[in-house]
């Protein structure tokens, strides 16, 4: 289960920027009061064309997905959000995302609602 006080154990080189960033990012909250809120997307795939963020047609569907369009929600609830200092939320909306995955605290503390559930496509289990 995912939670947003994990601490981030990337397993490869990309994954590692990402913790990296993440990292620069919690440094000037702490120095400077930067408000941050880091916006941890899955798999990122439109829930009506399948097509992944590389352009591939996607057959299948796990609880790991998010529509871009919750995404840039997600961003434009950050933006609003009152009081933020450093916050990490997880963006995933796929079949049965809330049983992995805490989405909870963004849709408290954001008031975001991923819209593109992905309900009714063949499930890919992992």
């Amino acid at each position: 289960f995912l939670t947003s006080d994990l601490p981030p154990y990337p397993t490869d080189a990309y994954g590692m920027t990402k913790t990296l960033q993440e990292q620069i990012a919690r440094f000037y909250s702490q120095i400077r009061g930067l408000e941050v809120a880091v916006l941890r997307p899955a798999y990122i795939l439109r829930e009506d064309s399948l097509v992944n963020k590389y352009g591939q047609n996607i057959q299948t569907v796990t609880w790991q997905c998010i529509d871009p369009r919750d995404i840039g929600q997600a961003v434009i609830a950050a933006i609003n959000a009152p009081d933020l200092k450093f916050e990490t939320f997880y963006m995933i909306a796929g079949p049965g995302a809330e049983r992995c995955a805490d989405i909870d605290s963004a849709k408290s503390r954001l008031g975001w609602n991923p819209k593109h559930r992905f309900e009714g496509i063949e499930i890919e289990e992992i």
